[in-house]
């Protein structure tokens, strides 16, 4: 399958494939709106350990060629990766559901503008956590749990790195999240190179 064709069924099965997934609600809110409405209409799991509903929201970058022109390069580049990047957030549910994708931003954009910006909220009395990346981020009704910095001249208490480590042991969970996403479309892209290969290999072999 040539290159064109490749791009031309990714099209359109993509869009077949949202199609499927979107009645079953299994796409990811992309508004502020569409997220209250679809965490109203989900009651929370019967497994919940507490009331209180745990969410974790973090952004994730994916790199992208260096731009040849300068404004470009300083929009794109990101400080975090030291590499030219497209940004999102997500937000994902204890049990790793993802629920909401953001706009794509530029790699500079910190994650706090992006969760400014899209202004979505979560049920009253929910527990967010999020990293420093967040500082500064608050939501109304909803406990944001985020690690303790470091006071300058100082160091944390023993109690305080517990915490930080219990804290990091839940936010993680977004990570791999995100890692299971990534590998899939890695996969993807390597079946799309292996088949790339095998037509080069053939075409070499014709006399």
């Amino acid at each position: 399958m040539s290159q064109s064709n490749v791009s031309k069924w990714v099209h359109l099965l993509h869009g077949a494939l949202n199609y499927a997934l979107s009645p079953q609600h299994l796409l990811p809110a992309r508004t502020a709106d569409e997220l209250a409405q679809r965490l109203q209409e989900e009651p929370p799991p019967s497994a919940a350990p507490t009331p209180l509903l745990p969410f974790i929201h973090d952004g994730v970058e994916r790199p992208i060629h260096r731009p040849s022109d300068k404004v470009d390069r300083e929009l794109y580049y990101s400080g975090k990766k030291k590499r030219h990047t497209l940004k999102n957030v997500l937000i994902v549910d204890e049990f790793g559901a993802i629920h909401f994708l953001s706009d794509t931003y530029e790699g500079r954009v910190h994650d706090k503008s992006i969760a400014d910006e899209a202004k979505y909220s979560l049920p009253t009395a929910s527990l967010l956590y999020q990293d420093v990346g967040f500082r500064g981020f608050d939501m109304h009704g909803v406990l944001v749990i985020e690690p303790k910095k470091k006071p300058r001249y100082r160091r944390l208490t023993p109690q305080e790195k517990a915490n930080n480590r219990r804290r990091s042991s839940v936010r993680v969970r977004i990570e791999h999240v995100i890692g299971k996403v990534m590998e899939t479309c890695c996969g993807l892209h390597n079946f799309r190179i292996r088949l790339k290969r095998k037509e080069y290999s053939e075409n070499q072999s014709k006399p």
